[in-house]
């Protein structure tokens, strides 16, 4: 019996992931501590590593313990980075 996937993405995203995460791979923080969200955006993929909460009441867009929330927004045509963004 075949198990129902866990994730579906398609291919161009899958890429856009690999371009984030070489950015992603250049810090000290963990994988296994973030979600990871893709965003088509216009002309860019917005792809978004959320950390993962702290114990207690918790607020999207910032840091906890695991790290910062980090953006990467790569290019729907070449798949360059075009810009990334860090929580404070």
């Amino acid at each position: 019996m075949s198990k129902s996937p866990d994730i579906s993405i398609s291919g161009l995203q899958a890429r856009a992931i690999a371009i984030a995460y070489a950015e992603f791979a250049k810090t000290d923080r963990v994988l296994d501590r973030y979600m990871v969200e893709v965003v088509a955006s216009g002309d860019a993929f917005e792809v978004v590593f959320i950390p993962g909460p702290d114990p207690g009441p918790t607020v999207r867009g910032g840091r906890t313990s695991a790290g910062p929330e980090m953006h990467f927004w790569v290019s729907c045509s070449d798949y360059s980075l075009l810009k990334s963004s860090f929580a404070r």
